[in-house]
């Protein structure tokens, strides 16, 4: 036995309850550190989709975002840009013949291409536990347009500090607002970023690991 089990997020916490019953655990989420300086709306443009693709709900993200969410972003007048950014990608993600889609592939300096971009997009139809995706980009002050299961977990407020839907016209509408509208964006960014921080800044993880290593040694004594 342990005296302490640290999860990422309560979906794990409340799962393994169910299976095994309840246990001593800890939720330490996503650590990221701050982002001190973020590109303003009218340096940006165009959306990306983050995602390593030996991971298999990023393929099938993949797949839904370019064959279903993108046509009708174009039927809806959209002329943005659509980058593919993720490592292991394959043959058939690389020669993807989309309009406005560019398949990128590995990036060196993820935060410096982010920096470009009005948003990123995570339509994710299943996978379990916080997204990392997500939680990088909210710490850079980049929105993020989600699924439920990609926003699942973390705690975030819809509308405020993340766009979320999983219909498809209504996830566009997203991504038209937060691409054409310079106030949503600055909203969505301002509350994304300190969201994250609060949640999974390097501050916040710091003081809860302190309480708990404090704690564990009290009980040992």
């Amino acid at each position: 036995t342990s005296d302490l089990t640290l999860l990422v997020s309560e979906f794990e916490k409340q799962y393994l309850t169910r299976e095994i019953g309840p246990f001593p655990v800890e939720i330490i989420p996503l650590i990221y550190e701050e982002i001190e300086e973020v590109a303003p709306f009218k340096e940006r443009a165009d959306f990306a989709f983050v995602g390593g693709f030996r991971h298999t709900p990023n393929l099938d993200a993949v797949d839904y975002l370019v064959n279903q969410i993108w046509p009708e972003y174009l039927k809806r007048g959209g002329t943005g840009k659509l980058y593919i950014i993720g490592s292991h990608m394959p043959a058939e993600i690389k020669e993807i013949d989309q309009e406005g889609v560019i398949s990128v592939g590995f990036v060196e300096d993820l935060e410096s291409f982010l920096s470009g971009v009005k948003a990123t997009l995570a339509p994710l139809r299943y996978g379990a536990g916080v997204k990392g995706k997500v939680g990088n980009s909210l710490r850079q002050g980049v929105p993020v347009v989600a699924s439920q299961i990609a926003a699942e977990g973390m705690g975030l407020k819809y509308d405020e500090e993340i766009l979320v839907s999983d219909i498809v016209p209504e996830f566009v509408e997203h991504m038209l607002k937060v691409e054409i509208d310079e106030t949503v964006w600055n909203a969505l960014s301002t509350n994304g970023r300190e969201a994250a921080n609060r949640k999974f800044g390097y501050q916040a993880a710091k003081k809860k690991l302190s309480r708990i290593v404090k704690t564990l040694i009290d009980q040992s004594e």
